[in-house]
């Protein structure tokens, strides 16, 4: 269901890319996206499992992901020209992607201290007016 919907994205004209997680596609399946993709000039990833690295893809660039540490490994498994001998390293968190991330964060966790106080308090209150019902109806 999920390839035949990325092949009715790729034909229709408003679409101008499809990205999609396939973990069990059949080789012909993917064949007929390549081509959906081809003959209508739209960009097409899909996304699958490591386990799935050794078989065969119509795709004409395949990589290969592999976080390390503190960085992602990218392997081209397949491309058009001369094979790629070494992968290619990028950072796993950029200077500033880091400094908003921690931002998030802190704002995140200041969020919820300041909810589970007025929880408290709400609840100090519900009692409070318990106490003020028990006291009035004796």
């Amino acid at each position: 269901a999920a390839a035949w919907a990325c092949e009715q994205a790729l034909r229709c004209r408003d679409v101008r890319a499809v990205l999609a997680w396939l973990p069990q596609v059949a080789a012909p399946m993917l064949r007929r996206l390549q081509l959906a993709a081809v003959q209508h000039q739209q960009l097409l990833w899909v996304l699958r499992p490591d386990g799935t690295r050794a078989q065969a893809s119509p795709a004409p660039l395949r990589l290969w992901l592999q976080p390390q540490a503190d960085q992602l490994l990218i392997h081209v498994i397949k491309r058009r020209g001369p094979s790629a001998l070494h992968p290619v390293a990028l950072p796993g968190h950029a200077a500033l992607l880091a400094v908003v991330l921690q931002g998030q964060a802190q704002r995140r966790q200041q969020a919820q201290t300041a909810a589970q106080g007025m929880a408290a308090q709400r609840a100090q209150e519900v009692q409070d007016a318990m106490a003020g019902l028990a006291a009035a109806a004796h």
